[in-house]
């Protein structure tokens, strides 16, 4: 699939443990329907922090914890603290990822986590505090600010996934303009998004309201001109196969 100035083509980095590969710390994946169907659409590269880190698979779980007011995470069983070397990775990873869009990453994970992860008081236990971001997430976050971050979860109900493809799709045409391979007229679309007329916003202005942006959207208009009734149909027919397995 080509970009063309009729729908460009989104670049998402998504954790490698979505419909991916099975490398989560048990050794497994995660099936996510909607993620499969939107890869349909996107450019996808895949990402495991924990395995860059040094971790392996299967590997113990590791935990966020609040230690003195700082979050730190430990292997839950050496105790070893590997929060530095996930924001280092982030930060590493995050510098080669100036063309990216987006990021669709695992929730409730101590690395990955977008305010799900689960802070716990001991490595052992069941009590937890509250919930947070996972650090190589946070960190990401901090030095990606103008991208979209979302989890699995925005991906469990068709006008879910719509939205986020038009929001990847309207970050993508930023992108395309800005670096010139696309005029400023093609932004038109994205009113649909932002309710105010593109060109009178910046481009740091225009991406803050996609990225705020919760819809709705309607497939085969704008954005998702090239989503037809037959596409959001599928769609909704893999949700619902794995919501009754």
């Amino acid at each position: 699939m080509s970009e063309t100035t009729e729908q460009p083509i989104p670049r998402v980095v998504t954790s490698r443990c979505l419909e991916s590969e099975p490398v989560r710390y048990d050794g497994t994946g995660v099936a996510v329907p909607g993620l499969r169907w939107l890869l349909r659409y996107v450019e996808r590269v895949t990402v495991c922090p924990e395995i860059a880190v040094g971790l392996g698979v299967p590997r113990p779980p590791i935990r966020l914890l609040r230690e003195d007011g700082e979050l730190v995470v430990r292997d839950t069983v050496s105790g070893r603290r590997v929060d530095e070397a996930l924001r280092d990775y982030a930060t590493s990873f995050a510098a080669g990822a100036a063309t990216v869009d987006g990021f669709i990453l695992k929730a409730g994970s101590p690395s990955c986590g977008l305010g799900s992860a689960k802070i716990w008081r001991a490595l052992d236990g069941d009590d937890w505090d509250g919930r947070g971001d996972g650090v190589f997430a946070e960190q990401l976050q901090r030095m990606r600010p103008d991208r979209l971050f979302v989890d699995e979860c925005a991906l469990t109900t068709v006008d879910g996934c719509l939205v986020v493809l038009a929001r990847l799709r309207a970050l993508a045409r930023i992108r395309q303009v800005e670096r010139g391979r696309a005029d400023a007229a093609s932004l038109r679309p994205l009113a649909a998004l932002t309710d105010i007329d593109p060109a009178s916003l910046d481009a740091n202005d225009l991406r803050e309201r996609v990225m705020m942006a919760q819809g709705p959207v309607r497939a085969g208009e704008g954005l998702l001109a090239d989503i037809d009734g037959a596409a959001s149909d599928e769609l909704a027919q893999m949700i619902e196969e794995v919501a009754d397995a």
